[in-house]
């Protein structure tokens, strides 16, 4: 706690999700994109929500080891 304590939160699976919701991939631009941003600004809120509840650092990361 008090910023010693670090959730990190991945979309590793970004692609797959957007590509089975939409049938395009996140990088084809237009509403796949679109999507695939929403899905990221979800993560990012539910980050912030809990460090503000938990008083817990939490990040999202782009993939394992790329936080």
């Amino acid at each position: 706690h008090h910023g010693y304590s670090t959730i990190s939160l991945g979309y590793a699976g970004l692609y797959e999700c957007v590509k089975y919701m939409t049938g395009h991939s996140h990088t084809d631009g237009g509403k796949a994109e679109e999507f695939g941003l929403e899905v990221m600004k979800k993560l990012n809120a539910a980050c912030n929500k809990w460090k503000s509840e938990e008083d817990i650092d939490c990040i999202t990361c782009i993939g394992i080891g790329r936080c």
